[in-house]
């Protein structure tokens, strides 16, 4: 690879949300396993929810990093575990502020998250 290219994948890979962003300041993050593990039939349900949480925190790590101003967590509806989880650890911040995303727009598995 050029130099180029190996700088521009070491960006991509240190800010993982850039590939995400819908508009400027803001991005959408699908949760789902099948977007985030090549073969999610061999997981445990643990290792699916590890692998989800791991990510989710990557994303809003490099949300406060880039002074992003929204982001929709699609996490899909299920037992409500992953949902329960995120929620839990937004609760610890107190410069986000995070809502159900619309239904009408991602369905009834995806929370919505303010940047203050």
């Amino acid at each position: 690879l050029s130099q180029l290219q190996n700088r521009n994948a070491r960006e991509l890979n240190d800010n993982i949300l850039l590939q995400y962003i819908v508009r400027p300041g803001e991005a959408e993050v699908d949760l789902h396993i099948e977007a985030l593990h090549e073969n999610p039939e061999t997981l445990s349900n643990d290792e699916v929810l590890e692998i989800q949480l791991r990510f989710f925190r990557t994303c809003i790590n490099h949300a406060f990093l880039n002074n992003m101003k929204r982001i929709v967590f699609i996490h899909g509806v299920g037992r409500g575990v992953l949902k329960t989880k995120i929620q839990n650890e937004l609760d610890q911040y107190n410069n986000v502020q995070y809502i159900d995303a619309p239904t009408s727009v991602y369905g009834a598995g995806a929370t919505e998250v303010y940047f203050k």
